[in-house]
Parts: structure tokens; sequence; C-alpha cells
């Protein structure tokens, strides 16, 4: 069986928010972020006493988490967040397959 990332809507305070929280099968390390570096911009930030990252990408898809957990949240234009979000979804299947594949 394959195992793939669980998908929730994030309560959000912001009526128009559209932003989804994704429970990865395993937790982020390095080589996950490396994988996600080839998606935009990515910042890690291990200063700090729970180490996260930030990733935006070209289109204003806004993805962030602590490392050695398993949540990645995920924010997406109001006007683009369909389309945006099925593009994220295939972006994190192929990254845990390459990972599966090693």
């Amino acid at each position: 069986m394959r195992e793939e990332f669980i998908c929730k809507k994030a309560e959000n305070c912001f009526a128009n928010a559209k932003s989804y929280i994704y429970t990865m099968p395993e937790k982020i390390d390095d080589d996950f972020l490396e994988q996600l570096a080839q998606l935009g911009r990515l910042e890690v930030k291990r200063n700090f006493r729970r180490p996260f990252f930030l990733l935006e990408t070209a289109s204003g898809i806004r993805l962030k988490g602590m490392l050695k957990d398993n949540i990645i949240k995920a924010g997406f234009l109001p006007e683009e967040w369909e389309e945006q979000k099925a593009w994220t979804e295939k972006e994190l299947k192929k990254i845990l397959e390459k990972r599966r594949d090693k």
C-alpha cells in the first residue's frame, strides 16, 4: 500500500483564506527540503528552538512547516487556489515517490 499525505482545510480567521494542512507520512528532513527547494524560494530557519522552513513558489503558493515534523501548512491565492492546490499535491506526491524509490 502506498502511503500518501492527508489533506485538511485549515481553520482560518480570514473569510476568503485558502489554507490547507498536509500531514505527511514521514517527517520533514534535509532530503525532503532539498526536493522542496526545486519548487521555489526556500528559507530554512535552523537557529530557533523549533527549526522551520518557508517556501514560496513563483505563482504565490506558500508552504511552511517545522523540521523533524510531518505537518506542512499551505496557503493558496483565493483566485487560483484550486489549480494551486492540485499542483502542490502533484508535487508532494512526486517527492514522496522519489523518496520511496531510494
